[in-house]
């Protein structure tokens, strides 16, 4: 048998001792044992979907900088590619703000065309689980910050690369292969 015992104690396992007593008071043999706070006991009953999101935030997270690591690495290696193009339009008087917004394109273009066709599957995925299964709707709000948190790792991988293309002389530009 179970009792639930409501009260405004701060610590409600203070009043342990005082139920004993009254409990031992009506029913002399039966033991109370395994006093819980509420807090206990849902902290007890949750503690593996605590444990479950710390681990697929920390996956989110490395997951997040591999894709950060993967367009720096692409936008990277299209400025290298594009070195002596780059350095043909400095030359000819392009100002070295239209290279970087050219780069930061080019990098964040893919990402946000992924993004917008898994925003629209995700969603359409959410409203159909969620008339299905009774699941919550608002699903659809985490989809869209993570969408805007990959576009962000985009911008500021393709960000440095950009930089370094405002930065290259025309002349070594031309000259090199």
């Amino acid at each position: 048998m179970r009792f639930l015992v409501r009260t405004t104690a701060d610590d409600p396992l203070q009043l342990v001792p005082a139920i004993r007593g009254r409990m031992a008071a009506l029913e002399p043999d039966e033991p109370i044992f395994d006093a819980f706070s509420m807090k206990q006991i849902l902290y007890r009953d949750l503690a593996n979907e605590y444990v479950l999101s710390m681990v697929f935030t920390a996956i989110a997270i490395i997951a997040l900088a591999v894709a950060a690591v993967g367009v720096y690495g692409l936008v990277a290696h299209d400025v290298t590619q594009r070195t002596r193009e780059i350095g043909l339009r400095l030359a000819l008087g392009a100002a070295p703000t239209r290279d970087i917004r050219m780069v930061l394109s080019d990098g964040t273009r893919p990402v946000l065309y992924g993004g917008a066709l898994g925003l629209a599957a995700a969603i359409a995925f959410a409203f159909a689980t969620a008339a299905t299964f009774q699941g919550n709707a608002r699903d659809p709000i985490v989809y869209v910050a993570v969408v805007l948190m990959v576009t962000f790792a985009a911008l500021a991988a393709s960000y440095l690369p950009a930089r370094r293309a405002s930065r290259i002389d025309p002349v070594d530009a031309l000259r090199a292969d």
